[in-house]
């Protein structure tokens, strides 16, 4: 969802033919429409109750370079990569795999995240990993879901 929202920002009128923002779920396998409002916190909702929350710093800390990277690397459904990017490759054309501490999640600040890893957890939380980290400022998407009470500083509690 915060992919979707921030190139609706990046790009207005990107989804101007669209019934509010697109959000892709790989679990569900589906593209839903969700509308967005906030001033400091960002409260994106769907339809079927479900909602996204996140700060309004994450969005503008985001680049393009985050923006290109989340594009190459996750499935995008019908929501477009942002102007200049690749096209997403389908499931019978994977990304180009990347070695494990080449690269710190772009998504988060303050801890070289692996962005190859299935999961992260807190430290010291009832999380099941495999890798775990301490503090952590999210300026893109928390797609680990560290961050749960959406205030930008993940593992803070």
């Amino acid at each position: 969802m915060f992919y979707g929202y921030w190139l609706n920002d990046y790009e207005p009128g990107v989804f101007a033919d669209s019934p509010g923002i697109p959000a892709y779920s790989p679990a569900a396998g589906e593209t839903f429409r969700v509308d967005c409002s906030g001033a400091g916190k960002i409260i994106c909702r769907a339809d079927d109750g479900g909602y996204v929350t996140f700060p309004t710093s994450a969005v503008s800390a985001y680049t393009l370079t985050n923006a290109k990277d989340y594009a190459e690397t996750h499935e995008l459904g019908d929501v477009p990569p942002p102007d200049g990017a690749p096209v997403d490759p389908g499931p019978s054309d994977p990304p180009d795999p990347r070695e494990p501490g080449d690269e710190c999640d772009p998504n988060y600040e303050g801890a070289c995240l692996d962005p190859n890893s299935l999961d992260y957890d807190c430290d010291g939380g009832s999380g099941d990993g495999p890798d775990y980290t301490g503090t952590v400022t999210v300026v893109g998407d928390d797609h680990y879901g560290l961050d749960r009470d959406g205030d930008g500083t993940a593992c803070d509690s």
